[in-house]
């Protein structure tokens, strides 16, 4: 699943994003440090069904903020012609 978005700091630089799919670890994403920097990842490790998604993002002082977004999965499921049957 593609996940994008804008981390913004309006009194320091944002030089550092990570994410987290439910309690797994933080993965980093590569970002160029700026007071709004964007973002897009592919998110790793969801599981069939609902999952929360947490983007953290820091500033130079090592501050942190986070954001969390609820996503439900669905696999592809393999699509038939009219006629055919599986």
């Amino acid at each position: 699943m593609r996940v994008t978005g804008t981390a913004r700091d309006s009194l320091g630089t944002v030089n550092r994003l990570t994410y987290a799919v439910g309690s797994g670890a933080e993965l980093e994403v590569p970002v160029t440090p700026g007071r709004e920097v964007s973002f897009a990842f592919a998110a790793m490790g969801l599981a069939v069904g609902s999952s929360t998604i947490t983007v953290y993002a820091f500033d130079e002082r090592g501050n942190r903020g986070s954001q969390t977004v609820t996503v439900t999965y669905q696999p592809n499921r393999p699509h038939s012609r009219p006629g055919e049957t599986r």
